[in-house]
């Protein structure tokens, strides 16, 4: 868990808010996770769906290409504007 003052300082540089902004990523992708798992447990979806998930479940986040990433940084940029936190491009 993050403190405030922890928070106050990773906020002053841009690597600290990209810090954040990947610690957001992953929690959201571990949301999809457990989405996708509910999903593939109670749903009929394909064999191809089901294995490229399956993929995803088993692969650490920081193990997963950038280029992969991007749907989980994209929600994350937008939860730090709503939050007023603007990162550099």
């Amino acid at each position: 868990m993050i403190n405030i003052d922890k928070l106050s300082r990773l906020l002053e540089s841009d690597k600290g808010k990209e810090l954040i902004l990947d610690s957001i990523a992953e929690v959201l992708h571990e949301s999809w996770i457990n989405w996708t798992k509910d999903i593939a447990k109670n749903e009929d979806i394909s064999v191809e769906r089901r294995n490229r998930w399956d993929m995803y479940w088993k692969i650490d986040y920081c193990k997963i290409p950038l280029d992969e990433k991007k749907p989980e940084h994209e929600i994350a940029i937008r939860i730090l504007r709503r939050l007023g936190i603007e990162l550099k491009k």
